[in-house]
Formats: structure tokens, C-alpha cells, sequence
């Protein structure tokens, strides 16, 4: 059939005008743009609705911080993992004209420092924007950094790297690191056979079996690939008024097929390290397991206070040292106390007479809640009685816990909500607590965490975002909260200058 001009108009006229087509999908887009901004604003009202009337424990209020992401340390393959809740360190000195906060921080096979500063010229409150270098660069994965700043400003950094207990510092201006050499690698095994292992049950302290392996076992143990020994796990590290290193740290080993810790310290009597196992009874080992998540304070006459978990028994303890080569051991929780308590330690000394005053934050693991214990000593007994006291219970609370003094006579702690996948802040006393939440839920935000209060008595809180790989800082000026980047360095090569010379602090 021959077509026409006309048939062929006909067809093109009975199509969609193009024009027409174009003012619907206009309108289309409109109404959906409409519908969604609609949509999120109801779901963020309900969000801050529930997170308002959501219940704490003490009455407390709840405030959401705005955070935003620091740095992602995925790409270039870094992991922050097991960081400790002494990450992050505070100086002021006399007159307070400087203040300055220190972060020390493993990612992969390097050591990172990061410092921020409040310069006193400036004629507005405002901190420094972070600026971050690489200490060092190993062969592993560097774990468990703690670090500490002596009375001239000098950083010191202690952490675990290869099986070795390792420890770095530098000068004031933190623009020359001291590497030193490692401080401990102790691989050496433990008896085979405990002498008179002291257990306790329900009954109270009993003799247990003691535990032999076999040649054939020890074989086995030593040809594993992974690291069954070594020292320098879970560390803390506290600086006397002479400006010297105290380090609190796990000796690991192998033992069946199963991994157990033993309590350890160190410290730099200005010549030489000087290494001892704390043991409640030189004579006695009563338990396998212990020195899990150590914290470490010096009292007002230079003698160390170490915080631990017993793992054994399920519970926290407490070791201090009264004179040079000696320990003694208390106990906060009871041995008669069935709960599972005192993982994630952070302790913290008020000074006094006629000895200092410890407080200790802990996560109660039974119970899902974050506490504190506060010891009063006695001079009858030479020792520490201990009240306890529940900071939060809303949920599984209390991991990652970070403890620090406000106004010398309050506290703060930042810790993490494993229910809600956040991290929350408490700051009061031992009666009344003021509960924050400080990132949104289902974030993993927090599981590492430190935090520390400035001379204005504000607090800083640095965390990592297990979910994607972020770090953050949450700090005040005034009541405010602010978030603030810490870039990590992208370049892998040594940005410091680091030099090796023995170590001398004087």
C-alpha cells in the first residue's frame, strides 16, 4: 500500500508531544523530591524523639553529638585495633599559657603521633588543627599503644610490636624520637608444673592439680606459625615527677591450646630498665591467667598503682607497690562474688594520706554495666577496703572504658554501648552521674576510646568507628560539643626524624 503525506502526518501526530512529556516528568520529579524530603525529616524527628526519652540510669540526660568522619584507613590498608584507653595524654604547664594534647596510635605496621595545640597568643579559645606523623615503620602490627607526657612536655609513647614490649620518647617540641631498644621480649615459658596452684571456687581458695605438658605438646605449641609468647600486651604506661617511664603490661604464653597472660612492669630508673613479674606471692602462682587490660598510676611518692583483670577468676584486682621490689594485692570485688567483673580497667589517683586514692572504672560483664570502684586505706590492715558504685546499666555498657578527674574532685568516663553500637560519656560522682550519648546507634563507634579533661575542665574524647574504619575526636569550648578531623599520614615512609641513641631521662 503506497503511503501519502497524509498518512504519514496522521501517524506522526498520534505520537506523545515531546513538550507535554517533559512538563510530567518535571512534575514527577517534583512530587517524589517533595515525598522524600518529607519522608527523612519524619524519620529524624523520630530518631531524636526516641534517643530524647530514651531511659538512663540515675535520671541522667541525653544529648546526641554531631560527628563526622575524621579519615578512612581502609584503602590504604592501616586497621586501628586494639588501642587502649590511655591513647591520648593532656599538658599544661605552670602559668597555663600552653596547652597542648598528645595521641599516640598504632595503624598496621606503623606508629603514629598526633599533637594539637592551644596557643595562648591567640586573642580567641580555639584548638590547632591536628597534626600527625609517623613515629616508626616495623616489619608487624603495632598494638596496644599507651602514652604519657612528663612535666617538661616530653611524650612517651609504650607499646606492643612482634612479641616485644617496645617504648618510644622524644623532646618537648616532639620533632626527635629517642628509639630505643625493646624493653621486653620475654618468650620464656613459664613451669610446666605450678607450685600448689590456688584456685578459687565456691568453697573459697583451694589447691588445684597442677598442669604439666608433654614433650610432645611443647612441640606442637612451638612450631604454631602465630606468636604463642612474647611480653607487651594490654599496656599502660604512667610517668613519675622525675619525668620516667612506668609501664603495666602482659607477659603471654601457651599453655594446652589455650593462650594465658601474666602481670608485668617495667620501669626506667634512669640507667637501665628495670623488669619484674607481679605475682601476689613470689612463691605462689595463683593464677594462670591475669593481667588482662592493665592501667597504671604513680601516687604522690613516685610508687605505682596497676589496675588488672584476673581472668582465672572473673575479677578485677588491684596490686600497688608500698617500697622497691615489693607488691601487695587487693581486691575491689570480692573472691566471694560471683560475677564476671573488671575488664576494661582505667584507674585514676586523688592524692592523699596516708595514701592516694584510687578510683577505678570497669566494665561488669555479668550485669552489662559500667562501674566504679573507690578504695580508702587502711592503716590497720595496710591495705585498701573498696566501695563500688553503678555508673550506668542501660543496656551492655562499659567496654572500652576511659576514666579521668574533673576539677579534683569529679569524674568523667567515656565508654561503649555495645547494645546501641555507640559511644556514651558519663561525668559526675559517686551519687549522681549526667549520662551522654555521643554518636548515633548502630554505628560501632567507640569500642576503642580515650579520653582526657584540659585546664578549662573540658573533656576530649578521641574514638575509632569499628563499622567504617574512621577516627574522631568529640571535644567542648564551651558547652558546645565539636567534632575535628585526625588525618593520618598517607605516605607509608618515615616523616620524623627518629634517631638511636641510649636512652637518658634525666
Amino acid at each position: 500500500m503506497q503511503k501519502t503525506k497524509d498518512s504519514i502526518s496522521i501517524k506522526i501526530l498520534s505520537l506523545p508531544d515531546p513538550r507535554a512529556m517533559r512538563r510530567w516528568l518535571y512534575l514527577l520529579l517534583a512530587v517524589a523530591l517533595a515525598l522524600g524530603g518529607w519522608l527523612l525529616l519524619s524519620r529524624l524527628s523520630m530518631v531524636g524523639a526516641s534517643v530524647a526519652n530514651h531511659p538512663l540510669s540515675n535520671g541522667g540526660q541525653t544529648h546526641i553529638w554531631p560527628t563526622e568522619v575524621i579519615n578512612s584507613p581502609m584503602a590504604s590498608g592501616r586497621s586501628f585495633i586494639n588501642m587502649t584507653g590511655r591513647s591520648l595524654a593532656y599538658y599544661t604547664d605552670k602559668n597555663h599559657t600552653k596547652q597542648q594534647l598528645h595521641l599516640a596510635y598504632g595503624g598496621g605496621n606503623n606508629l603514629y603521633y598526633a599533637k594539637s595545640d592551644w596557643p595562648s597568643s591567640w586573642n580567641f579559645p580555639r584548638w590547632t588543627s591536628w597534626v600527625t606523623s609517623v613515629v616508626t615503620t616495623t616489619s608487624s602490627m603495632v598494638e596496644w599503644v599507651s602514652i604519657a607526657v612528663d612535666y617538661r612536655n616530653r611524650p612517651h609513647i609504650a607499646y606492643y610490636n612482634n612479641g616485644c614490649l617496645r617504648y618510644q620518647f622524644s623532646d618537648s617540641n616532639q620533632e626527635n624520637w629517642v628509639n630505643t631498644p625493646e624493653v621486653d621480649c620475654d618468650n620464656n615459658p613459664l613451669p610446666l608444673v605450678e607450685e600448689n596452684m590456688m584456685l578459687f571456687d565456691d568453697l573459697g581458695w583451694v589447691e588445684h592439680e597442677p598442669i604439666a605438658l608433654s614433650n610432645n605438646q611443647e612441640n606442637v605449641i612451638s612450631s604454631l606459625a602465630e606468636l604463642t609468647s612474647g611480653a607487651g600486651k594490654y599496656t599502660s604506661i604512667a610517668i613519675d615527677s622525675d619525668g620516667r617511664p612506668h609501664i603495666s603490661y602482659a607477659k603471654f604464653y601457651r599453655r594446652s591450646d589455650r593462650t594465658y597472660h601474666k602481670l608485668k612492669y617495667a620501669y626506667f630508673d634512669g640507667a637501665r630498665w628495670n623488669i619484674e613479674m607481679v605475682y601476689e606471692d613470689k612463691n605462689m602462682l595463683r593464677s594462670l591467667n591475669e593481667g588482662l587490660f592493665t592501667s597504671i598510676a604513680i601516687d604522690s611518692r613516685d610508687r605505682p598503682h596497676i589496675a588488672f583483670l584476673d581472668d582465672d577468676h572473673d575479677k578485677l584486682r588491684y596490686a600497688f607497690s608500698p617500697r622497691t621490689g615489693s607488691w601487695t594485692f587487693s581486691y575491689p570485688i570480692p573472691p566471694e562474688d560471683s560475677r564476671n567483673v573488671g575488664g576494661w580497667t582505667s584507674l585514676v589517683l586523688r592524692p592523699g594520706e596516708p595514701q592516694d586514692k584510687p578510683f577505678i572504672a570497669f566494665y561488669d560483664k555479668t550485669n552489662g554495666a559500667l562501674m566504679m570502684a573507690e578504695g580508702t586505706y587502711d592503716t590497720r590492715i595496710k591495705n585498701y577496703n573498696w566501695k563500688t558504685y553503678q555508673i550506668d546499666n542501660n543496656g551492655d555498657v562499659g567496654l572500652s572504658a576511659s576514666l579521668a578527674i574533673k576539677d579534683g574532685k569529679d569524674f568523667g568516663v567515656s565508654y561503649f554501648d555495645e547494645t546501641s553500637d555507640s559511644i556514651r560519656f558519663a561525668s559526675g560522682n559517686s551519687k549522681n552521674w549526667n549520662i551522654e550519648t555521643v554518636s548515633p546507634s548502630n554505628t560501632r563507634t567507640g569500642r576503642y576510646n580515650s579520653l582526657v579533661f584540659d585546664f578549662n575542665q573540658k573533656p576530649h574524647i578521641v574514638y575509632f568507628d569499628l563499622l567504617d574504619g574512621m577516627f574522631y575526636e568529640a571535644y567542648q569550648i564551651t558547652t558546645t560539643w565539636n567534632i575535628r578531623k585526625i588525618p593520618t599520614p598517607i605516605s607509608e615512609a618515615l616523616e620524623v626524624k627518629v634517631i638511636f641513641l641510649p636512652l637518658i631521662i634525666r
